[in-house]
């Protein structure tokens, strides 16, 4: 039963974790926005429109979006592949399918770099205290679709951390692994990933970060898409989960969460339904949820939203810049 007021009050980190075995962080884009002020964007699709002409989303393109009723651009670009495959095996002509593949995809490449933190820009002990955060927890699942995570992870050949790829294709069938290492899961993708058409996930490897970053939307094969679900409705991000491996699998992972769950930087808006109803299904029985401080009525005003979406747990509410992954050292100027 949820016992959590209605007041302005958030509790202090370092105050609630004592006493509390949290076995799992689900990190969202508040998170990313804590290190770098380019992650406050609404979305990589209404980037693409502001990007010059010949860089963005054309006309043509926007009628494609119009056309299914979504902003998602992987969903656009798996659909565009599957025509192309199509098209081809009955010998028909996939010009226009190619082109708008071609400029979508570029499009998307220029908005994801429009505000991405550059590699040569962050700070190694930033990626170090992200990583010392993490390391704490047994899994992490994030909906960033960015690499702030992964760099951290990364840096400095540091170890201690699984994500389920032990070569470069996930395999269902092989994701058991026995001792203390972090399990790591992308819920909505990212940008070190890609799908074939057949929902097969593949992580691309690079031996620098930021070569990683240079090569998104450059390495992909005809019949593989950018694993990126950035954006749409709750229900374009289910449709998108069931059609990939790994995607479907790292849900089930959160469905099936068993301990005390830290929520950091996420909004859990109606665009995130599915993730809470994940989070219902779980024996999630503690939800320690970061809030911003200083704000007034949007305080309570976001505990009652929360508490109403949680009914059946305990809920805590702390204030985010207490916490590791918030605090204010972290932003990169």
């Amino acid at each position: 039963m949820n016992g959590s007021t209605l007041d302005e009050n958030l509790e202090d980190w370092n105050t609630l974790k004592q006493g509390c075995d949290f076995s799992g962080i689900l990190v969202g884009n508040g998170a990313s926005r804590a290190v770098w002020d380019g992650f406050e964007y609404d979305s990589l699709y209404s980037k693409a429109l502001e990007i010059p002409t010949g860089q963005g989303l054309n006309a043509h393109d926007v009628a494609l979006f119009d056309k299914f009723s979504t902003k998602n651009f992987e969903f656009v670009l798996s659909s565009l592949a599957t025509a192309r495959k199509v098209m081809s095996s009955l010998s028909l002509e996939t010009r226009p399918v190619n082109e708008r593949y071609k400029s979508i995809q570029a499009a998307l490449a220029n908005a994801v770099h429009a505000n991405h933190i550059p590699w040569a820009t962050i700070s190694g002990s930033i990626l170090s205290d992200i990583g010392d955060e993490l390391s704490n927890y047994p899994i992490v699942y994030s909906t960033n679709y960015d690499l702030l995570i992964y760099w951290a992870v990364m840096f400095g050949n540091r170890g201690g951390f699984k994500d389920y790829f032990w070569s470069n294709a996930f395999d269902v069938n092989n994701t058991d692994f026995r001792g203390d290492d972090t399990a790591i899961l992308h819920l909505h993708g990212g940008l070190q990933f890609q799908k074939s058409i057949d929902g097969k996930t593949y992580k691309v490897r690079s031996d620098g970060g930021g070569s990683l970053l240079d090569k998104f939307g450059t390495s992909m094969s005809d019949d593989t898409t950018p694993l990126l679900i950035s954006e749409g409705t709750a229900e374009d991000k289910v449709r998108s989960i069931y059609k990939s491996d790994y995607l479907s699998f790292a849900h089930s992972k959160l469905i099936r969460h068993k301990g005390s769950l830290c929520v950091f930087g996420h909004g859990l808006s109606i665009e995130d339904r599915h993730i809470v109803e994940a989070i219902n299904h779980s024996d999630a029985g503690l939800i320690a949820v970061s809030i911003l401080p200083n704000r007034g009525i949007e305080i309570k005003q976001d505990k009652a939203r929360l508490i109403e979406k949680f009914p059946r747990n305990n809920l805590r509410f702390f204030d985010a810049s207490t916490h590791p992954l918030g605090k204010p050292e972290l932003k990169q100027k």
